[in-house]
C-alpha cells in the first residue's frame, strides 16, 4: 500500500472499500515509532470527518464534487486542523 498512487487509491474505493477502511490499511502500515510523525489522527476523529464529507458528497449529488475523496494526505503540524494539536515541532507551543 505504500507508495500507491492517486489512481490506485481510488481504485480500491470503487472496488468497494471505505475510505476509513483504507485509511486503517494505511496507518497499520506504519512503523509503531515513525519518526516522521508527531500525531496522527484516531479511527474516531477520521470517522467524524468521512462522515462529513459523506454527507457533503450527498448533498453534491456525488464524487464529482469532490475527486480527490478518500485519498490520504499528510498535514504539516505547524498548520492548523480542528481538533488535531498545532506544535511546530515544539511541544512548549503547542495547542489544539
Amino acid at each position: 500500500m505504500i507508495g500507491w498512487t492517486v489512481a490506485d487509491w481510488l481504485a480500491a474505493y470503487k472496488g468497494g472499500e471505505t475510505p476509513l477502511e483504507l485509511m486503517a490499511r494505511l496507518v497499520k502500515l506504519l512503523p509503531a515509532r515513525d519518526n516522521a510523525w508527531i500525531s496522527l489522527a484516531d479511527y474516531e476523529h477520521l470517522g467524524r470527518q468521512i462522515a462529513v464529507l459523506d454527507a457533503r458528497r450527498a448533498a453534491d449529488g456525488g464524487s464529482a464534487a469532490l475527486p480527490l475523496y478518500g485519498v490520504p494526505f499528510a498535514v504539516k503540524d505547524n498548520i492548523d486542523v480542528a481538533g488535531l494539536p498545532t506544535t511546530a515541532g515544539c511541544p512548549e507551543f503547542a495547542y489544539t
